[in-house]
């Protein structure tokens, strides 16, 4: 019997992170996006086997991390792929939202030319504006990032090139946005601390230009809040997905709905905190 010829997937998947243990999949738990990932596409018969699937993804976000444009692929039997089937069995809070078919040999973590994150600071949490674009003026370009990302057991190369770091003011946040074509574990987040760190004068310019030598340092940078970083999108050449308004939309109101819970829950902790405020005040007079 004459073997059916694989097609090969590009799939954007968008995700909340606060409960998974990050992205790729691990020995000791199936509590992370992509076991819950091959789970739908096994169930839903896209996959049988993940060596033949050839499953692989443009970014291994950590614990915690969310994402708009995570991008995956993966060789499959089928002609066509049906958003709407793989995502009747991933959780509500991941959704596979646009699809493109591409070459055989496609990756994309190899093929991604650029790779765009934000990361969210609150106003309260900065002395000086200035000083934090300061930084960032600082930490774009080439440099050796040693001594900024979690290093593991994998052998990396430590010199990476940032493209681009936009500090924006929105309301009563602070988006610091990130371009290169990749990023070390932990690297972002490590950043986030030292861009702090240099706002509260707590590290110089001259520090921060030997951290970025990768001559060995004696300075503790521990990485930020992992719940706070979101993958916005995955670059490539000469690809155009094909999205889904009607999931995108639903997603939409998936992420409104939970806003609204979380907004809510932060109003009880802001009245609590004036409450027992004005029962200090008092307690002075």
């Amino acid at each position: 019997m004459q073997e059916s010829k694989k097609m090969r997937f590009a799939v954007k998947v968008a995700y909340v992170g606060f409960n998974y243990n990050g992205y790729q999949r691990q020995k000791h738990t199936q509590n992370t996006i992509e076991s819950k990932i091959i789970d739908a596409l096994k169930r839903s018969n896209y996959i049988s086997s993940l060596p033949e699937s050839k499953l692989q993804a443009a970014s291994r976000t950590d614990k915690g991390v969310s994402a708009i444009g995570q991008v995956i692929a993966f060789s499959t039997d089928k002609s066509k792929i049906y958003l709407g089937k793989i995502n009747h069995y991933l959780p509500s809070d991941i959704r596979a939202w646009a699809y493109t078919a591409v070459d055989n040999d496609f990756n994309p973590r190899k093929q991604a030319y650029l790779k765009h994150y934000v990361y969210i600071l609150h106003n309260e949490e900065i002395n000086d504006f200035q000083r934090i674009k300061e930084v960032a003026d600082i930490l774009k370009g080439e440099h050796d990032f040693k001594n900024l990302y979690i290093r593991d057991k994998r052998k990396v190369i430590t010199k990476i090139k940032i493209d681009k770091i936009d500090v924006v003011k929105n309301n009563s946040f602070i988006l610091v946005h990130f371009f290169a074509e990749r990023f070390l574990y932990g690297q972002i987040r490590k950043i986030i601390s030292l861009m702090l760190m240099y706002d509260k004068h707590k590290i110089s310019d001259t520090q921060i230009l030997k951290i970025l030598s990768g001559k060995c340092i004696r300075i503790n940078i521990p990485p930020a809040d992992s719940k706070r970083l979101i993958l916005l999108d995955v670059f490539f050449h000469n690809l155009k997905f094909n999205p889904s308004k009607t999931i995108i939309k639903k997603f939409i109101q998936k992420l409104t709905l939970s806003y609204i819970d979380h907004l809510m829950k932060s109003k009880v902790l802001l009245e609590m905190k004036h409450e027992i405020s004005k029962n200090l005040e008092k307690s002075f007079f």
